[in-house]
């Protein structure tokens, strides 16, 4: 208890009034606010009150209970309730018994504690106490003070922990029902008329796994758009990569004797040898690409032609007419009914469980869009509102300073934000909100009296200048001028401020405009989402009914684009197989030609000569004889190993025989033909068996390919059988899915204008752009009838006159072949024929030869100049050897003229020399044996070099080492 008598000697305690509970209401009224207790005298500031001034100074009466009237409220009780609030009125007013008892020991102590002060003030003042002597526990301030900071402390950290308790919820709810959130229901209100709104839709993100869904199905979309367009192919990805700027392919160094590469560097009179036969066979190419030119002119004015004859109209129809039917079946409108029996699905709207899936997710998607775009504009419209507002504020405080200074008072349109058009500013509050708040809690707690109210209200009134000092301010008298410039400034103000109303009236209703219109909006999008739900209902039962068909259809998908594959392969193959055909008849026909060449040369061979010779040289030139080969190996049977072997085989493998079947007689020279002239008749002759072998190898591998052609087409025929059989059954199929889809109810709202009969039985639901479309094509057939009727007539004109003109150009065409006859006869002296002339021209496996033949050599050159340096080496180095042999060899002649005095001298003196230098001597016998067997050595050495400088004079030579 807090110090009693601080200030007993100044202020005496007034009595307490008796207050007593007002009695509860009848339905079990809520509790009953406790009254607020009077002031204690002497209590110190910021000590805790004394508990005994909590205690009535007298005894409230007890509350009570009426008999419970009959429940006609509407948030009455229920008879349950009713009991259970009876027990706890009946435990609160045991508890207010025994409180008042405790508040009545309290009164009782306090009034013989106020008898004692009073006393103690009336004593002579030597028997006073004083106020220590007084105080019974000087510790207990200090410990009510203790334990009021502990307190103080335990409600600060339960405070912090509620706090973080309730933040803790706020954000699991947050999280809950938040987080998924994309845009919550955001509402705004006009400016002028609240009662106009408009609200976004509430919308929630899009799961992840959708969203994955969408983004894989636009990349599927925009490739397979691509892939139809032709700015995608399938091999793109691996052949269609782009090289580096600059980059070129690097040609590998030729290839020396044992397959090393060198890099010497050769002068251009060793190189010029070797390149003058690869430009003469470039020559030789650009000539016949100019013949190849001229023959791919000739044959692209041969298709032409033939182009233009297959458009010649005859019994059938017209080929461009036909073309157009085609595409015009195809692209224009066509409107089968589904439920006809028999109706065919066509392929590009046969449906399976991916596309509806795809278009699940697609009008999901649009779903979603539509409502994020009308969302933005909403959001879009508030952000407006917005900048008027705050506009708005800035003109009204204008006018409110013109009103001041006109002495004027009105009232002015002070926008606001409703709480919906903001809701995500619920969690946010500052100081001036939490204090508003905590006011309006302690004006509607219980046990305020009215004049704690009354103060509050004065603390929230602001403070304005009274009447008496408004009164004190006097201005003098204004002058005429001062008048006059007063009155043009009020009028200037009062024009500003009508601008300004009018400018606040005017932006107001365009955005109450602008609210309207995007309710209206808002109306007409609510429709639309509707007729999406039963849209996504029907898709959902048109997927079930899809999933039942699935594996069959999958099944017959599959088996369908097998057989399709399959087709296409065949044609490939066939299409190969004809074009190699192709390619072996042309090859036939260069071997026929240039067999005429050669008949055609064996004629200027023997021209001059007597018949009889002619005769005799003709039957051996016309004699068939047979190969008869030296080595055990089989002639080749195959043209590809002809053209890689660079012709037929060489005389040095096999030798001509005559042929006993045809011709039983032997090859003898006629007694008066030159025998240069003989030989060159048999080798033209061999040259003729050789192309007449080459033809017959060509001709068996075209029929070979004609058979695998007829195979290939038999079993294209039967492919192609199958894929018809396997059609029909997909085609069986999609016509069972259609009919279980027909059966499915599908929701449409029309309008009453939409509906053109007076009954719905058995109507069609056909919309206005298409039928709109089939009217107009009604009308463009009509109007191209009339002009094909035009056009008819016309035509019938031209064909007279392109008639007289055909006469007069077949005239002008036998003058011209005429004239170009003459023209080869003065100048070659007979008719040419320019196809077979071509092909007389242009032999390609010689002159693919050739060219392989001048690579070969080029080759070869390399290596005899690469050869050529290693013999220059060698020699150099031979050079460098002999050198140092005859070096050696001086060295060995002193050494042998030394050797000769020694023994020279041992001969003339042999005794007296032994007896002397009997050990010098066969050390000398020892050096003298090591100088010649070095002798023989550098002798053999010598050898083998010269047997070396031979092999490289010889240029075939084995190599000899030591």
């Amino acid at each position: 208890i807090a110090d009693p008598v601080s200030q007993a000697e100044v202020v005496e305690p007034p009595a307490p009034a008796p207050e007593t509970a007002p009695a509860p209401e009848p339905a079990a009224a809520p509790e009953p606010a406790a009254p607020e207790p009077a002031p204690v005298a002497g209590a110190v500031a910021g000590a805790a009150p004394d508990p005994r001034d909590l205690i009535p100074d007298e005894e409230p009466a007890a509350p009570l209970i009426a008999p419970a009237p009959d429940i006609v409220a509407a948030g009455a009780y229920s008879f349950e309730e009713e009991k259970v609030k009876a027990e706890q009125d009946k435990i609160l007013q045991a508890a207010e018994v025994k409180k008042e008892g405790v508040r009545k020991e309290l009164r009782a102590l306090r009034e013989e504690f106020v008898k004692l002060v009073r006393r103690n003030k009336q004593a002579p003042p030597d028997e006073q106490l004083t106020r220590d002597e007084m105080r019974i526990d000087k510790e207990l301030v200090s410990q009510i003070a203790a334990l009021t900071e502990k307190k103080k402390a335990d409600v600060v950290n339960e405070l912090a922990w509620i706090s973080e308790f309730k933040e803790a919820q706020l954000q699991k709810l947050k999280r809950h029902y938040l987080a998924d959130v994309a845009v919550e229901r955001i509402e705004v209100r006009g400016i002028r008329d609240e009662r106009i709104s408009v609200a976004t839709f509430p919308l929630k993100r899009l799961p992840e796994s959708t969203q994955d869904q969408i983004r894989a199905l636009h990349a599927t979309v925009l490739a397979e758009e691509r892939l139809a367009r032709g700015q995608l192919q399938p091999g793109d990805d691996h052949d269609a990569r782009p090289k580096p700027a600059g980059a070129t392919l690097e040609q590998p160094p030729p290839l020396g004797r044992q397959g090393t590469f060198f890099n010497h560097s050769f002068t251009s009179t060793q190189v010029a040898p070797a390149l003058s036969g690869l430009n003469e066979s470039m020559n030789k190419s650009r000539l016949n690409t100019k013949l190849e030119e001229k023959s791919r002119r000739r044959k692209m004015r041969a298709q032409e032609w033939a182009t233009f004859e297959a458009a010649r109209p005859g019994s059938r129809d017209d080929p461009s007419d036909a073309e157009r039917i085609r595409r015009a079946e195809k692209s224009m409108g066509d409107f089968p009914l589904k439920m006809a029996a028999d109706y065919s699905v066509p392929e590009h709207l046969r449906m399976n469980t991916e596309k509806k899936r795809r278009e699940s997710v697609l009008l999901e998607e649009s779903y979603y869009t539509m409502k994020a775009e009308f969302n933005s504009k909403v959001l879009a419209l508030r952000t407006l509102k917005e900048s008027r507002v705050a506009w708005i504020e800035q003109a009204n405080a204008r006018v409110i300073e013109i009103n001041k200074i006109l002495g004027k008072e009105e009232e002015l349109l002070r926008p606001s934000f409703a709480p919906s058009e903001k809701p995500e500013n619920r969690f946010v509050y500052d100081k001036a909100t939490v204090i508003k708040f905590q006011k309006e809690q302690a004006r509607t707690a219980p046990g305020r009296n009215s004049k704690q109210q009354e103060d509050d209200e004065e603390d929230d009134m602001p403070v304005t200048k009274g009447k008496s000092q408004q009164k004190e301010l006097k201005t003098a008298p204004l002058s005429e001028a001062e008048l006059e410039e007063q009155s043009a400034m009020h009028r200037r103000l009062r024009w500003e401020k009508q601008t300004l109303l009018d400018r606040i009236g005017e932006t107001i209703s365009k955005f109450d405009d602008e609210v309207r219109t995007l309710r209206a909006e808002r109306f007409q999008a609510e429709g639309d989402f509707k007729v999406i739900d039963l849209k996504k209902l029907v898709l959902h039962q048109e997927l079930q009914i899809l999933k039942e068909f699935e594996k069959e259809d999958v099944s017959l998908a599959d088996k369908l684009n097998a057989k399709r594959q399959e087709k296409a392969e065949f044609g490939r193959k066939i299409e190969d197989m004809q074009e190699k055909v192709a390619l072996k008849n042309n090859e036939v026909e260069g071997v026929t030609a240039f067999t005429e060449e050669l008949a055609k040369e064996f004629g200027r061979m023997t021209a001059g000569q007597t018949e009889a010779i002619i005769d005799q040289l003709r039957r051996i030139y016309n004699r068939s004889v047979k190969k008869k080969f030296k080595e055990t190996g089989a002639p080749s049977s195959s043209a590809s190993q002809f053209d890689d072997d660079g012709g037929g085989s060489s005389s040095d493998e096999y030798d001509f025989e005559d042929d006993d079947d045809d011709e039983a007689e032997e090859d003898v020279r006629p007694p008066e033909c030159d025998k240069k002239l003989y030989e060159r008749i048999l080798e033209l002759r061999e040259r003729r068996l050789a192309q007449e072998e080459l033809k017959s190898e060509y001709k068996r591998a075209v029929e070979t390919m004609k058979k695998d052609v007829d195979t290939l087409v038999k079993k294209e025929k039967i492919v192609a059988n199958a894929l018809i059989a396997t059609e029909g059954e997909l085609q069986e199929l999609q016509k069972q899915k259609q009919d279980k889809l027909n059966a499915i109810d599908v929701v449409l709202s029309l309008k009453m204008h939409q509906i053109k009969t007076s009954t719905l039985t058995d109507s069609l639901v056909f919309s206005d752009d298409q039928l709109g479309r089939l009217s107009m094509r009604i009308d463009q057939i009509n109007n191209e009838l009339k002009e094909l009727n035009d056009g008819r007539k016309g035509l019938h004109k031209e064909i007279v006159a392109l008639a007289k003109d055909r006469v007069a150009k077949k005239a002008t065409n036998k003058q011209l072949e005429a004239k170009a006859v003459e023209v080869q006869l003065l100048k070659f002296g007979q008719v040419i024929n320019l196809e077979s002339l071509e092909q007389k021209s242009v032999n390609k496996p010689a002159q693919e030869l050739r060219e392989k033949l001048v690579r070969e050599d080029a080759t070869r050159m390399r290596e005899l100049i690469h050869l050529d340096a290693e013999i220059t080496n060698g020699k150099e180095e031979l050079t460098k050897v002999t050198i140092e042999n005859t070096r050696l060899l001086q060295r060995l002649a002193g050494a042998t003229g030394e050797l000769y005095d020694l023994e020279h001298s041992l001969d003339t003196s042999p005794h007296a020399l032994v007896s002397e230098y009997a050990g010098v001597s066969a050390k000398e016998r020892q050096q003298n044996q090591r100088l010649i067997e070095l002798a023989m050595q550098q002798a053999q050495d010598i050898d083998a070099l010269k047997a070396e400088l031979m092999a490289f004079k010889n240029k075939g030579g084995n190599f000899y080492t030591h």
